[in-house]
């Protein structure tokens, strides 16, 4: 959904999307630690899973340097800090 309130700062949307985010990647996180327990059991499965995520958060942190590249004379403004 996107803010289409006149009434919307940049500043009200930058803290929406951010705290959609942070639930998100705290989602993420519960579902993450509850497979590792359920599957505990099965080391052979927990240590590729634990390398299967590892590799996501690298593809995910440099798709991100992609899209957005830290060019010394250009900003993204606040929208690049999510």
């Amino acid at each position: 959904q996107y803010c289409t309130s006149q009434t919307s700062t940049q500043a009200n949307i930058t803290e929406k999307y951010g705290n959609q985010a942070k639930a998100l990647m705290k989602k993420l996180d519960s579902t993450y630690h509850t497979i590792l327990k359920v599957y505990s059991k099965d080391t052979i499965f927990v240590h590729n899973f634990k390398l299967a995520q590892s590799a996501w958060f690298k593809f995910f942190e440099f798709q991100e340097k992609a899209m957005y590249p830290s060019y010394p004379s250009q900003s993204y403004g606040d929208l690049a800090l999510l």
